[in-house]
């Protein structure tokens, strides 16, 4: 498994493409050179348009590729999902199977929550227990079954199946930690967690939410002091305001509008792999014309940088080619439904996106 490095810099790149705005985005203008005819509210600022609106930042409730952008700042997971679908290490500094149905978990050595109170491994099991209440939860219906979490000592623990679970180290990206007596069933709106970012204000109705740095963040500093966040649900809104310099960041665009930002001075498009993007529906009779949720806003935003550049970033999705449905099985070939599914490794955001550069 990959360490995360803890002298990684997490730049404006890095946080574009987090979230697609997943760890938060790809670009070629340097970050310090960020002034500029931005429309921005500040030049340490970064204002992402969404094309849903962000109604809750409880991951276990709400896991829309935009909303797991924000979770991810404010909150964080043991393990989150590198290049190449392979998990590395966040909140844990060793996860590593130690049994057939054990695995071997410790924390980061200093690892606290925006308050400054420590990570402690009854919040980890408290967590479990949230996830696996929610009844039809996303989250919940990737795991075979919920591990129990044994301690071996203040940082160390015990994960612990009944059978095997060979990707737990990949199952657990998806639960976002917070302090076990801040927990609960119902949704989390303002609860802590060990994210470089902290939420300074939201308003549910309008879907607009304002982050500032964590002063208490365990790893290096953002570059970027402040997010922004807006909800847009007109396309062509969105794409005026990219081109109007009003926004960084704009999601889930049509080939339509790809088109009218391809070329464009400044302006990069990040597009998803074309295995995320031929989703179709079983029982549609025609091509479908859905924007589907784009990847990349679901990497994050803590993910070392590689390049010391930010962007004005949006992603699109080019639309799916409609596939001939297969003929229908007949009843003598209908293989038994299986009582036991092999879970999936997570798939990781697309490190694709369109990208604006600041002059």
């Amino acid at each position: 498994m990959t360490v995360l490095p803890q002298g990684s810099e997490i730049s404006r790149r890095r946080l574009l493409q987090f979230g697609a705005a997943a760890g938060f985005l790809l670009g070629t203008g340097s970050l310090a050179g960020c002034a500029g005819p931005t429309g921005l509210p500040g030049p340490s600022t970064l204002t992402l348009a969404l094309n849903r609106s962000l109604v809750s930042l409880d991951n276990k409730l709400n896991q829309f590729d935009a909303a797991v952008t924000v979770q991810r700042s404010v909150r964080q997971g043991l393990t989150a999902i590198g290049p190449e679908t392979k998990p590395i290490l966040v909140l844990a500094e060793r996860f590593e199977m130690t049994g057939p149905t054990e695995w071997t978990v410790r924390f980061r050595e200093g690892i606290r929550y925006s308050d400054g109170s420590p990570v402690k491994i009854e919040d980890v099991a408290t967590a479990l227990k949230m996830y696996k209440q929610v009844q039809g939860s996303f989250v919940a219906g990737f795991f075979p079954e919920f591990p129990e979490v044994v301690p071996v000592d203040e940082r160390t623990f015990k994960m612990v199946t009944k059978k095997p679970v060979p990707i737990l180290d990949s199952l657990m990206s998806m639960i976002l930690i917070t302090p076990a007596a801040q927990n609960k069933p119902e949704e989390l709106q303002e609860g802590l967690g060990t994210g470089p970012y902290v939420v300074t204000k939201y308003n549910r109705g309008a879907g607009t939410y304002s982050l500032a740095r964590n002063k208490n963040y365990w790893g290096p500093a953002p570059k970027v002091d402040n997010v922004e966040v807006r909800f847009l649900p007109e396309e062509s809104s969105r794409v005026i305001a990219l081109r109007s310099g009003e926004v960084d960041v704009i999601d889930s665009i049509t080939p339509d509008s790809r088109s009218q930002l391809a070329g464009l001075p400044g302006v990069t498009l990040q597009e998803p792999p074309a295995s995320a993007s031929t989703r179709s529906s079983s029982t549609s009779a025609s091509p479908p014309t859905t924007r589907w949720p784009t990847p990349a806003c679901a990497r994050p935003s803590a993910w070392p940088s590689t390049a010391s550049h930010w962007s004005r970033t949006c992603w699109w999705t080019p639309s799916p080619r409609p596939k001939a449905s297969p003929p229908p099985a007949s009843p003598a070939t209908t293989r038994p439904a299986s009582t036991f599914t092999t879970p999936k490794r997570p798939r990781p955001p697309s490190p694709n996106s369109a990208s604006r550069t600041s002059p």
